[in-house]
């Protein structure tokens, strides 16, 4: 005759905690900067190694340079940090695009609201909005 057992099974983890996929677990770099220039030519360039950026200074006369995308679908977030003005973002070059619009112009951005520009293409040079 068969004799029923029980088994208990403990965890390791702690009460409440959630294991999360590797690429969820990465460092976030939030980044200030202050926009500058009033062409594609002068703004401020935001580097790869920045995917959340806090403008400083905004105001609609200034800029920020997106990079050049190292890869389809990167995403940099842009917050412009204060209340009256809301700064240019410029695709990485004169060649480039955002929104599909014309090559090398900028999008205003909006005061005080994140929005996520993601990299469309292998070119890395044409971007697409969320949230603007």
């Amino acid at each position: 005759m068969a004799v029923a057992t029980s088994t208990v099974k403990t965890s390791l983890l702690q009460n409440g905690t959630f294991i999360q996929p590797d690429t969820l677990r990465q460092t976030f770099n939030i980044t200030t900067v202050a926009a500058a220039g009033t062409t594609i030519a002068d703004a401020t360039a935001i580097g790869n190694t920045q995917p959340f950026v806090i403008i400083s200074n905004n105001t609609a006369a200034n800029g920020v340079l997106l990079p050049v995308a190292s890869y389809i679908g990167q995403i940099v977030t842009i917050y412009p940090a204060l209340v009256t003005n809301a700064p240019k973002v410029y695709p990485p070059t004169a060649a480039g695009t955002i929104n599909s619009g014309t090559a090398g112009a900028s999008v205003a951005s909006t005061a005080r609201k994140a929005v996520q520009y993601v990299a469309i293409d292998r070119t890395g040079l044409n971007w697409v909005t969320i949230g603007l």
